[in-house]
């Protein structure tokens, strides 16, 4: 394989802190892709931040 695919393969797109969230969110959704709204949004936040 040429080097440069290689080191985007490998290349995180995501921290593990985040692909925690993301998977986390996909088991709550059953791998749904649900709209949120802005209450939602801020809710994510808002815990994120504590």
């Amino acid at each position: 394989m040429p080097a440069t695919l290689i080191e985007v393969l490998e290349r995180r797109l995501v921290t593990a802190n985040e692909a925690e969230v993301i998977r986390t969110l996909r088991h709550a959704t059953r791998n749904g892709d649900p709209a949120f709204s802005a209450a939602v949004h801020s809710a994510i936040a808002l815990a994120v931040t504590k």
